[in-house]
């Protein structure tokens, strides 16, 4: 009796075992009399039960999309928040001062040539600069993420030369590809919250596919015992 009272009727074994006995003491006190020996009549039974059956299994194939979809959801939740994790300790990272676009050059004989040299400088110093501003406006979890949330969210990245090599090109673009790992596990947490939400008809059959079913049940059951009484009337009369 504890499962009739702690989950939905609908998921309760005692619940369907009630619907199927009421379900069949209705049919049979109903459709016998209704029918009677008429063994044409009872054939269009066939149409309902069946129709009935199809229509539970629509409701248990929804059920299924449903617990599939939670569990991608889970994945996907799983993936935005690493992924989320990765783009805050990167960012962090570059942005510390340890970091090679945050430390000043020095100058030795080995340098490329004044121009070069402090172009890179610049290129580093802004985008050292870009990070640091990037740090503070990070979510800190999923729950702070914001519905749009990309990478127009952030401030644009520093223009940079062509003269500095790929430091601090590399460092922007990992930045841009960590963004691009979130929102793309968002949109699929998105894709699977869909069909977490069916139309409205579709949910009424998900949640009342066993009830749906155990009808349909109770009817055949009903056919087999209107179909045994003509089979034994037919006998009588031979006899």
């Amino acid at each position: 009796m504890i499962d009739f009272f702690t989950y939905p009727a609908t998921a309760s074994a005692l619940a369907l075992l009630i619907v199927f006995v009421v379900a069949l003491l209705i049919s049979h006190a109903v459709l016998l009399p209704l029918l009677g020996l008429n063994e044409v009549r009872w054939h269009y039974i066939d149409y309902v039960w069946l129709s009935l059956a199809i229509l539970g299994l629509v409701g248990a194939v929804h059920m299924n999309r449903a617990e599939v979809a939670s569990n991608y959801i889970t994945v996907w939740n799983t993936r935005a928040t690493d992924s989320l994790m990765r783009l805050r300790h990167m960012t962090e990272s570059y942005a510390r001062t340890e970091s090679y676009l945050c430390q000043k050059g020095t100058r030795t004989d080995s340098s490329p040539p004044p121009a070069i040299f402090d172009a890179i400088e610049r290129d580093y110093a802004s985008t050292c600069k870009w990070f640091n501003t990037l740090k503070s406006e990070l979510p800190e979890t999923m729950k702070d993420v914001p519905p749009d949330f990309g990478l127009t969210s952030f401030p644009t990245p520093p223009n940079l030369s062509s003269l500095s090599g790929t430091g601090s090109t590399e460092a922007i673009e990992n930045f841009r590809s960590g963004v691009t790992q979130v929102v793309e596990s968002m949109a699929q947490i998105k894709v699977h919250q869909t069909e977490m939400k069916p139309p409205f008809f579709l949910q009424i059959i998900k949640y009342l596919g066993p009830f749906i079913i155990v009808i349909a049940l109770a009817l055949r059951i009903t056919k087999v015992t209107g179909e045994l009484r003509i089979k034994e009337k037919k006998a009588a009369n031979e006899g």
